[in-house]
């Protein structure tokens, strides 16, 4: 039969292929200690013989999100009709046809080609920029529109789509920023006619670190309007 293993004449040690991100004591207890990923290896030895387990982990770090729909942008130029904040020209959610399969957003840019929005990004510790883009599924399209959607950090090109129509799959865009980044600019270029150039960033938004989001030590506020009627509304940013 199966020969019963003698706890006493066997033992395990524990190694970390990367302890800037793992460490793990004597007894398995792993701790993580930085970003990235490493494999925890487990050495069984017994008798003449050693098994070895591993696991692969990996550590991310926490990240705070700020939306532009919910920021003072600092400058703006649309090529027809306004700026739609967190909803299309219709006054509908940011919808795009993704390829048979729709998606929607609660926040984001209506933004018709050609269009270009800057924001003033400087002290808040950007280290992306994200968004879902696409041609907003608008019903009174005649046509699926062509647009090229394009970051830039300090007037630096980082990314560009090809070119995206009505029926084209929705992107979504994860781009690194630049340490220090002060300006970003997100454009929307018409490919060819601007008809029908329903652009739009689903979730447009930087993201921080939370560690470094926590360095912030002033934000500036504005208002969509600094002089108003008596029952008129206006937002802060």
């Amino acid at each position: 039969g199966d020969e019963a293993v003698d706890s006493s004449k066997y033992t395990v040690t524990y190694e970390s292929s990367d302890k800037s991100v793992f460490t793990v004591d004597e007894n398995g207890l792993v701790t993580a200690v930085g970003t990235g990923n490493a494999d925890i290896k487990a050495v069984i030895s017994y008798k003449a013989a050693q098994f070895v387990r591993s696991v692969a982990l990996e550590v991310t770090e926490p990240e705070i999100s700020r939306y532009l729909s919910d920021m003072q942008y600092k400058t703006a130029s649309i090529g027809y009709g306004n700026l739609g904040i967190d909803m299309d020209s219709e006054g509908n959610k940011i919808h795009f046809r993704n390829n048979g399969n729709a998606v929607s957003f609660e926040k984001g840019l209506f933004t018709h080609a050609a269009s270009t929005l800057e924001y003033d990004i400087e002290g808040l510790y950007a280290k992306a920029f994200r968004a879902t883009v696409g041609i907003n599924d608008s019903k009174g399209l005649s046509g699926d529109g062509n647009v090229i959607f394009r970051v830039y950090a300090d007037g630096t090109e980082l990314y560009a789509t090809s070119g995206l129509n009505r029926n084209s799959a929705a992107e979504e865009l994860n781009v690194p920023l630049p340490e220090n980044t002060k300006i970003l600019k997100i454009v929307a270029d018409s490919n060819g006619s601007m008809d029908n150039d329903h652009a739009a960033w689903g979730d447009a938004r930087i993201v921080a670190s939370a560690k470094n989001a926590a360095r912030i030590e002033s934000i500036n506020a504005g208002a969509g309007k600094s002089v108003l009627n008596i029952g008129e509304d206006t937002n802060i940013s």
